[in-house]
């Protein structure tokens, strides 16, 4: 055929490159990497579209849609005849996949013969993920006061961070950027400092998400005395970990991020690298918490380190926690649902001991316990008789303090013993869901609904009998019998 088994295999995901180009509308986004070409998903499930020159087609048997996991080698997961057009792919977690068509010839023959030593011709990162976001506020050495807008994603998107401020005319105005540094804005005023901002930042899978943050609830970390806890730097080793309880679920804390415009001035890069942010609240669904964390060693050696909490912004601190060997992990307990500030002490084997957290001492990040399940309800479930038939059409109620962006996923089953089988993942809470019935579902089936909030407390629901989902018979009425005439 003349091409190498790269080129070959390029040509083939020519048309798929050009499909993801377009579908930006529906999660999709390219990225401009040195290499193959990427695409973020914040679908689970695409197609692969194919497309084979008529010449080339005669001399071939076989298409095989190879596929790298997240954590996996390249395995086949799909072959078709050479008239296929399009491969459809799910996946079923988030992270990096890479495709290869393998084309096999009418004489047996595979090219490419190994994927693994080849570059794959299309790569889709999946992330269904809803950012979280914070703001902070970062003042330089001039005095003027910036905000930075911290994104905590697998695959941040800063180049869409808008932030808003209230005028007092009730109007909403966007604050300038910092050139060069997306993410970080201009406070046109000190008033902004005590009001509240509109946030709204996406990824690049195009999860979006949008928040209104109370400046006057934002303050900037303080640091204790003595030998601190940190979180482990990203990318840093760190020795492997006991299994935590099953009643205390694990919370590691990222590293502050740190911002440095290519234009700031000096004394402003100078500021900024002094400045960090303090993580957005970490969402569990447990009263008992198993921190893991990293301290600086200290002279003499750790005999202990405590987590302190407070549930009123700072005002008072009481004892939540602590590692007796001070190694990581610490065990935390809350009195409840709700926000929490907490803040490491240090206590070495020898020497002073740093004063416990005192009344208006900030926090070294925040823990919000949720353990309430979301309140759900279906509200119906039955065909669309007038519009169209072959639509079951879903209605639903869902409530919670800490829902997200796509906390819905709906599932129906032929029989209350299952199997349960997904109608749709990850969808957002608008009350209602058409789902177009596949042919060969049967005439009636029952329909569950789950509803996860951030913390990842779920709520489920079914229908208490089963749903009809073939279109009713039309009724036949008799006008009229009479003998036929011939």
């Amino acid at each position: 055929m003349g091409d190498s088994p790269v080129n070959w295999n390029k040509r083939l995901l020519g048309a798929a490159l050009a499909a993801f180009l377009g579908l930006g509308s529906t999660g999709f986004a390219q990225d401009s990497p040195t290499g193959p070409k990427k695409y973020f998903s914040r679908k689970t499930s695409f197609r692969i579209p194919v497309r084979i020159d008529e010449q080339e087609r005669d001399s071939l048997k076989e298409l095989r849609l190879f596929v790298r996991t997240p954590d996996g080698d390249w395995v086949c997961k799909d072959h078709a005849g050479v008239t296929q057009t399009a491969f459809s792919f799910h996946a079923d977690r988030d992270g990096e996949y890479c495709f290869c068509i393998v084309t096999v010839d009418k004489t047996g023959k595979a090219a490419p013969e190994d994927p693994s030593r080849e570059e794959p011709g299309l790569i889709v990162v999946v992330d269904t993920q809803t950012p979280e976001i914070d703001v902070r506020p970062l003042t330089v050495a001039s005095g003027q006061v910036y905000l930075q807008c911290r994104m905590l994603d697998a695959n941040p998107d800063y180049s869409s961070v808008k932030i808003e401020y209230q005028t007092l005319d009730g109007a909403w105005k966007a604050m300038e950027g910092l050139a060069n540094t997306p993410g970080v804005v201009l406070v046109p005023n000190p008033s902004v400092l005590d009001s509240k901002v509109r946030v709204h930042a996406a990824d690049k899978a195009g999860n979006v998400v949008e928040r209104e943050i109370d400046l006057k609830l934002v303050k900037t970390p303080s640091s204790p005395a003595g030998p601190r806890a940190k979180l482990p730097e990203p990318g840093a080793e760190t020795a492997p970990l006991p299994p935590a309880p099953p009643s205390a679920p694990a919370v590691t804390m990222p590293a502050p991020l740190k911002i440095i415009g290519p234009s700031s001035s000096t004394s402003e890069k100078a500021a900024l690298l002094n400045d960090s942010i303090t993580p957005a609240p970490v969402m569990v669904n447990a009263t008992r918490c198993r921190i893991d964390f990293d301290v600086d060693a200290a002279p003499k050696g750790i005999a202990q380190v405590e987590v302190w909490i407070t549930a009123d912004n700072g005002r008072s601190w009481q004892m939540g926690g602590v590692s007796q060997d001070g190694k990581s992990p610490a065990l935390a307990e809350f009195p409840g649902d709700g926000k929490y500030g907490y803040m490491f002490r240090v206590k070495p084997v020898r020497g002073l001991c740093p004063p416990p957290p005192k009344s208006g001492d900030s926090a070294d990040g925040w823990i919000d316990v949720d353990t309430t399940k979301p309140v759900a309800e279906l509200l119906s479930a039955g065909v669309d008789e007038e519009k169209d038939p072959g639509q079951l059409v879903i209605t639903w109620v869902a409530k919670d303090a800490n829902l997200g962006a796509q906390p819905i996923s709906i599932y129906y089953a032929t029989q209350p013993t299952g199997p349960w089988l997904l109608i749709a993942e990850r969808i957002a809470n608008t009350g209602s869901h058409r789902w177009e019935v596949p042919k060969g579902v049967g005439t009636e089936v029952l329909v569950r609904l789950e509803v996860t909030d951030k913390a990842g407390n779920l709520a489920r629901c079914e229908t208490p009998s089963p749903v009809q989902v073939a279109a009713p018979r039309p009724k036949v009425r008799v006008l009229n019998v009479a003998p036929a005439k011939d």
